[in-house]
């Protein structure tokens, strides 16, 4: 009933505040129209709610199933087979007998000691192109560093 009601992109709290002005008359106002079919569409939402169950697809299952088939979709580059592991990305400590990423520091804190020899950034900046490939082997909307 949300959905066929709802907004668009309107988070459940604020529909169900407009359903009426009060908790108690919000509940009867749902439990009419779900529970005692004061609208006549019960079958429907039936019907769609069943229709959701049919049709549900885990795709997680498939990759767990499959690894090999959905291999080249995990990769940490998309222009090359090399990883970086995770000790030289990460720093770790060991703590209770297990191993965990260092605490962020503290806000407002430096992250690191590196300092650029230049806050000119456009002076350092390389102006030439640096290929990687032929655009044909990166998908749209990639979401994946290169």
């Amino acid at each position: 009933y949300y959905i066929l009601t709802a907004e668009r992109l309107e988070r459940t709290a604020p529909w169900f505040e407009r359903l009426a002005a009060t908790d108690d008359a919000r509940l009867a106002a749902l439990r009419a129209v779900v529970i005692d079919d004061s609208l006549g569409i019960c079958d429907e939402l039936d019907g769609r709610m069943q229709h959701c169950v049919d049709t549900y697809h885990d795709e997680w299952a498939d990759v767990v199933a499959e690894p090999d088939k959905f291999a080249h979709l995990f990769k940490q580059f998309a222009n090359t087979e090399k990883v970086q592991p995770a000790d030289e990305m990460i720093e770790f400590k060991e703590e209770r007998g297990q191993r965990r990423p260092v605490d962020w520091p503290a806000d407002g804190a430096p992250q690191t000691m590196w300092r650029p020899p230049s806050l000119d950034v456009f002076g350092r900046s390389e102006t030439s192109w640096i290929d990687f490939g032929p655009y044909d082997v990166f998908p749209e909307n990639l979401d994946t560093a290169v």
